[in-house]
C-alpha cells in the first residue's frame, strides 16, 4: 500500500504537467492570439494527440502486459515483448510514410509547419510506447513523471515564447520538440530500468510474430478507432458550426476540461494497472484475492472523480473567466467536467478485461462507443459545443453499461 501511494504522487506531479501544461497554453494563446489562430494550434494538437495514439496506444498496452508477465518470470512473454518492441520500431517509421501521404485527409489546411510538426511529434510518441511500457510495467512512476515534467515545461516554453514574439510557431513546434525529448528519455530511463535475464536470454528467440500480433491486434484496433472518431468527431463538429473558429475554440476548450476533469481518475488507472495485470486470470484465482485492486481501483476513481466534478463546478466562473473571451461559458466547463462521473471507471473496467485477455471484449465496446459517439454527434452537431457535450455524455454512459457487462461475473 506504501509503494502504491508513493508511485500516485508521483504519478500526480508528472499528470499535473501532463494536463496541466495544455490547459495554460489554451489560456495564454486564447488571450493573446485570435480565434483563427488558436483553432490552427488546437486542430494541430488534437491531430497529433490522435494520430499518436493510433499509433502506439494498442501496442503500448500490450507491451505493458508481456513487460509485467516478463518481470514475473515468463518466458514466453518476455520473447514476445522482444518481438514487439523490433515491430513497434517498424511500424513508427513505416507511420511517417502513411501521415506523409494522408495529412490532408484529417488537417486539410495545415501549413509546411504544421505537417513537420504533426510527423515529428508523432513519430515521437510512437517510439515511446514500449519504453514507457517497460517502465509503467516496472512500476518506474518517478521516471515517468519526471518525463512529463520535462515535455510539459518544453510546451510551454514554446507557447511563452509564441506569446513573447507574437508568433503561434514556436508553440506548434514544441509540440514537436517535446515529443522528441521525452522519446529519448523514456528509451533512456527504461533500458537503465529494465534489466531482466529472462527477456536477454530470449532476445534473439525465435517467436512468431504472430503470436505477439495476435494479442495486439485488437488493442491496436482499439486504439484506431478510438483515434479516428475522436478526430472524426472533431471534424463533424466545426463541419457543423459551420467552421466557425469562435466554435471550434469554444469545442477544444470544453474537450480540455473533459480531459482534466479525468485527472485523478486517469492517475488511479495508470497506478493500478500493473496490479490488475500481477493478479492474473481472476476465475483461476480466489475471486475475492484477485479482483481486490480492480475494486481498489474503480471506488478510488469513481470518488475522484466525483469530487473533481464539484470542484471544477465550484470554481466554474472564475476558471470561464480567465480565458479572457466569450469562449466558454461557466456552465459549458460544468457539463463537459461532468461526464467525468461516468467515464471514470470504463477504462478500469478495460484494464480487466486486457488482464483477463479479453481483448476482443474491449474492441467491441470500443467499437459500439464510436458508432453511438459519431451517430449522436451527427444529429446534435447543430447544437453546438452542447451538441458535443450531449453526444460523450450518451456515449459513455452506453459504454459503461456495456463494460459492465462484460465483467459483471468478476
Amino acid at each position: 500500500m506504501n509503494s502504491i501511494r508513493v508511485n500516485f504522487i508521483w504519478t500526480l506531479l508528472g499528470q499535473l504537467m501532463e494536463k496541466g501544461a495544455p490547459f495554460f497554453v489554451s489560456v495564454l494563446l486564447v488571450r493573446d492570439f485570435n480565434a483563427k489562430d488558436y483553432t490552427e494550434y488546437a486542430l494541430l494538437a488534437i491531430s497529433v494527440i490522435s494520430l499518436a495514439a493510433l499509433s502506439s496506444t494498442g501496442i503500448q498496452i500490450a507491451a505493458t502486459k508481456f513487460a509485467r508477465h516478463s518481470k514475473d518470470g515468463d518466458q514466453q512473454a518476455a520473447a514476445i515483448l522482444s518481438q514487439l518492441q523490433r515491430f513497434a520500431i517498424i511500424q513508427s517509421f513505416a507511420f511517417i510514410v502513411i501521415a506523409l501521404f494522408s495529412a490532408s485527409l484529417w488537417y486539410p489546411q495545415a501549413q509546411i509547419l504544421d505537417s513537420f510538426v504533426l510527423i515529428i511529434a508523432s513519430l515521437g510518441i510512437s517510439l515511446s510506447a514500449i519504453p514507457n511500457a517497460k517502465l509503467v510495467a516496472m512500476r518506474k512512476f518517478k521516471d515517468l513523471s519526471l518525463i512529463s515534467i520535462c515535455g510539459g515545461m518544453i510546451v510551454l516554453g514554446g507557447t511563452i515564447l509564441s506569446v513573447a514574439f507574437q508568433s503561434i510557431a514556436a508553440a506548434k513546434l514544441s509540440l514537436a520538440i517535446s515529443a522528441v525529448v521525452t522519446m529519448i528519455s523514456a528509451w533512456v530511463l527504461s533500458k537503465r530500468s529494465f534489466i531482466d535475464s529472462s527477456l536477454e536470454k530470449n532476445l534473439f528467440r525465435r517467436v512468431k510474430l504472430s503470436t505477439a500480433l495476435r494479442e495486439t491486434t485488437p488493442l491496436a484496433a482499439s486504439a484506431a478507432i478510438t483515434a479516428l472518431t475522436n478526430l472524426a468527431f472533431a471534424r463533424l463538429f466545426l463541419s457543423g458550426s459551420n467552421g466557425s473558429p469562435e466554435s471550434f475554440a469554444a469545442f477544444s476548450i470544453g474537450m480540455q476540461w473533459f480531459s482534466l476533469a479525468q485527472f485523478i481518475p486517469s492517475i488511479v488507472n495508470r497506478v493500478t494497472f500493473p496490479d490488475i495485470l500481477s493478479s492474473g486470470k481472476l476465475k483461476q484465482n480466489d475471486s475475492r484475492t484477485s479482483s481486490e485492486p480492480y475494486k481498489q481501483a474503480m471506488k478510488f476513481s469513481v470518488i475522484a472523480a466525483l469530487i473533481t466534478s464539484v470542484l471544477i463546478g465550484l470554481f466554474s466562473a472564475p476558471l470561464a473567466g480567465l480565458y479572457g473571451a466569450t469562449y466558454i461559458t461557466p456552465f459549458t466547463i460544468i457539463v463537459f467536467a461532468s461526464i467525468s462521473a461516468v467515464s471514470a471507471p470504463i477504462n478500469i473496467y478495460g484494464n480487466v478485461l486486457i488482464a483477463e485477455s479479453k481483448q476482443w471484449h474491449w474492441f467491441i465496446n470500443t467499437l459500439l462507443w464510436a458508432l453511438i459517439l459519431l451517430t449522436t454527434a451527427y444529429f446534435s452537431s447543430a447544437l453546438g459545443v452542447f451538441g458535443a457535450a450531449i453526444a460523450l455524455w450518451i456515449s459513455s454512459i452506453v459504454q459503461l453499461f456495456i463494460a459492465r457487462l462484460l465483467i459483471r461475473t468478476y
